[in-house]
């Protein structure tokens, strides 16, 4: 018997200014961060462009603009999106409570993983919930060229995928990847681990089948035939997966102190880049590469038989830490990136304000740096970047903003009683700044902590708690426990 939520609450409204979803393919990888959709009966169309009373009100607006929300009893976090060569979206988080994504109701035990699929229009399709009494989270999903799917992350005990058992080692995390049809269907899953704790954090598809993961783990894991052994340390791991789901290659990344790889992006001629995070000094297969004083982030190549192509580390004496990756299809890669002290990169030295800054950074094809900014608020306040998406011919990035920002002559500041709003800017190719927002909420919180992109489509996701203002779009939360969910579309300017 179907149940519905309460409260439910959903608000929907779309631009008319815009042709359709774009149902082009491009070639670039187009995953991003978190995200929850539903779709929503009560449709309101409104003009894009009209006056929205939201912090940016530039001649450059958002095109097409649909904004959704959902509240509900069960807490959602670590959300991520891909995009099909169809246009369908494809959303993985963790859950917990009972929750309704539109057309299925999942009573979660525990924190489940969850998979929602939806067309480029944004309504429902299908929903996956797998899981067992335990931690089970989902952490990322892509898809290949035939629409198929992939989500990985990390479970407890034991975890049931579609009636097929998976079963940890002891009473600690195991990883978990798993892959079904366009059309829901469990194509295989499979568990790998070790007696510590390991979990699988970034996936990306093979055009032609099967996925590489990535993630950390805890000692020795085997892949397979393969064993990647991190040693009394936490270390990384990329590993490659053919279209049944059996090992091809697995990769470790070893430290003498800690390693954990964060996202991977689809490279050319089949390879893969793995982001990361390092402290201390290891050897990711093209010489040793040590810490600047803190944490740092890394790149590391591999090629389609797992082959180290090359390896790039940026860093400060303070600490920092790589958040995500996407690449343009031509080889060109973009980085978000905390920012704390003074880094070099390139002929760009970007200087941070001590506190909680943000940066992107861009690679050509061989790992040399081409261009770095970074966004410094002003002092006392902080700025994150969550996620990152190359969409036509700018890249578009998204993370949250406490206090005062200006970006390309556009000041931002939010409410004085506001965890952080929700933020978005863009860049063209060559680093010049483009359009941006602040989406700030009128009592907490309207965090953007995600974005995928399919051509000139934009998708973004995030959380709200309390009011804001979607390009002339109101929303209010409702769940008094917490924040929201949403999820924008739109074609940018």
């Amino acid at each position: 018997m179907h149940m519905s939520l309460a409260p439910l609450a959903l608000t929907c409204a779309v631009a008319l200014c815009c042709s359709a979803c774009s149902d082009s393919t491009p070639s670039s990888d187009t995953r991003g961060g978190e995200g929850l959709v539903v779709d929503a009966g009560d449709a309101r169309v409104v003009e894009a462009g009209a006056d929205s009373g939201d912090a940016s009100a530039d001649a450059a607006v958002p095109m097409g603009v649909i904004a959704k929300s959902v509240t509900g009893n069960s807490a959602v976090r670590d959300r991520r999106l891909a995009i099909d060569n169809k246009g369908n979206i494809y959303f993985c988080a963790r859950a917990n409570g009972e929750i309704d994504f539109g057309g299925k109701l999942h009573k979660n035990s525990g924190e489940d993983a969850l998979l929602v699929a939806f067309d480029a229009a944004l309504n429902y399709r299908w929903s996956k919930s797998f899981g067992g009494t335990d931690a089970d989270r989902a952490f990322a999903v892509d898809t290949d060229d035939a629409g198929n799917v992939y989500v990985v992350g990390n479970f407890k005990k034991t975890m049931d995928v579609d009636g097929t058992q998976l079963t940890a080692d002891g009473d600690t995390l195991d990883i978990f990847a798993v892959s079904f049809d366009s059309s829901g269907t469990l194509r295989w899953a499979k568990r790998f681990g070790g007696s510590g704790h390991d979990s699988a954090r970034g996936v990306s598809a093979v055009p032609s089948g099967g996925a590489t993961i990535g993630g950390s783990l805890d000692g020795a894991v085997s892949f397979g035939t393969h064993t990647v052994d991190s040693g009394a340390v936490p270390g990384g791991f990329v590993a490659r997966l053919d279209d049944k789901g059996d090992v091809l290659w697995a990769r470790g990344l070893v430290s003498t102190v800690s390693v954990d790889v964060a996202a991977l992006a689809r490279g050319a001629n089949g390879s893969v880049v793995a982001a990361a995070t390092f402290d201390g000094t290891l050897d990711p297969g093209k010489g040793s590469l040590t810490n600047s004083g803190g944490e740092d982030g890394l790149l590391v190549a591999y090629d389609a038989q797992g082959a180290t192509l090359w390896q790039r580390a940026w860093g400060d004496d303070k600490g920092l830490r790589a958040h995500d990756v996407t690449s343009d299809g031509s080889g060109n890669l973009f980085v978000v990136s905390s920012l704390v002290g003074t880094i070099k990169h390139g002929s760009a030295t970007l200087v941070g304000s001590g506190i909680a800054d943000a940066c992107v950074l861009a690679f050509d094809s061989a790992g040399q740096p081409t261009w770095g900014k970074n966004l410094a608020p002003a002092s006392g306040a902080s700025a994150r970047l969550y996620g990152v998406a190359w969409s036509g011919s700018q890249l578009v990035v998204v993370g949250a903003l406490r206090g005062s920002l200006t970006f390309g002559g556009q000041s931002y500041s939010t409410d004085a009683q506001v965890i952080a709003g929700g933020l978005i800017v863009t860049f063209d190719a060559s680093g010049t700044a483009g359009w941006s927002r602040l989406y700030d909420a009128s009592r907490l919180d309207a965090e953007l902590t995600g974005v995928a992109a399919r051509g000139a489509r934009v998708y973004v996701t995030g959380s709200l708690f309390g009011k804001a203002s979607f390009e002339g779009v109101p929303l209010e939360s409702k769940n008094a426990g917490g924040p929201d969910t949403l999820l924008l579309s739109f074609e940018g300017p």
